[in-house]
Order: C-alpha cells, then structure tokens, then sequence
C-alpha cells in the first residue's frame, strides 16, 4: 500500500482505523512502523518500536490481530489522537479516498478495478456518495468513459473535503 509511505497524510489514526477495517494488515503496520523510526530517530516511542520487531513467532494470528490492536491503541492515545466519532470518520472518509485513488493510479495494471472498487463500497458500508459511480461499473468499468469520469470527479471532491 503505497498511501501508507506518506506519513504526512497516512497517520497512526489512519493505521489504526484501517487495521480495524481490516484494510491494512499486520505487515503493514510493521512497515510503517519501521518508516516511522527511520523518519523520526530522535522519537522514541516502545509501542511504536514493539510493532516495528514484528509479531513473536508462535502466536495465533487473532492474538497477534489483538496485540496490533492494543499497540495502535496506546501509539494514538500517546500521540494525543483525538477519538471523537468525528475523527474516526473523518479517518475512515480519508482511507477509503487513499484505497481509491490508489486503485486509480493503479489502473493499468488492474484488470479487477470495478470488483475492488465494489469490495470498498461494501466495507464501508455502502456510502450514498459513491453510488452514483459504482452503479456505471456494471458496464465493464475502467473501459467506459462515463464511469471513469465520475470516479475521478469523486476522487477530485473527495480530495477537496478532506484538504489533502
């Protein structure tokens, strides 16, 4: 996941409400964890750097899931994150536009763009404001002008609202 690398707009709130989404994964919380070292050397932080090791071998992967859970807890809560409900959507609207337009800078190397773009339309518990687009991806998405005008449009709105 490429929008993970900008640390300006990606933040330890994004990971944890991505992770919880589960939309981000532990290997990528352990990278971002070891980018957020190598950009911040003088921060120590011991929840930032347990993520950063990686989980211990022989662990079940729920209680590896509830270890990252905790860790993203505590780094957010460290950091002074605010855990509004207008915050955590606010961090939601800004995950689903970076998958977004990560599939869009993607598309020419991806074939399933209207299934993936589905899939987020699902998890985010089908969002009036995409509708209008992905009701056009029926008709063989990427290839069809209309349904790739409104994605972009949307990508421009949604990019505007969040002052990214």
């Amino acid at each position: 996941m490429t929008f993970l690398e900008n640390q300006n707009i990606c933040t330890w709130l994004t990971c944890m409400v991505g992770f919880r989404l589960k939309l981000i994964n532990a290997k990528n919380i352990e990278c971002y964890a070891v980018r957020y070292l190598e950009n911040n050397p003088a921060y120590t932080n011991p929840y930032i750097a347990e993520l950063a090791i990686g989980p211990k071998n022989g662990k079940a992967d729920y209680l590896i899931e509830i270890e990252i859970d905790h860790l993203l807890s505590k780094i957010v809560a460290r950091l002074g994150y605010s855990l509004s409900e207008g915050s955590l959507e606010y961090e939601k609207r800004k995950l689903r536009y970076l998958l977004l337009n990560e599939l869009a800078q993607a598309k020419e190397h991806n074939e399933n763009i209207e299934e993936k773009i589905y899939s987020l339309y699902q998890t985010f518990n089908y969002p009036e404001d995409m509708s209008e687009f992905v009701q056009c991806s029926c008709c063989s998405a990427w290839y069809n002008d209309e349904f790739r005008e409104r994605f972009l449009a949307f990508l421009t709105q949604e990019k505007n609202i969040l002052f990214l």
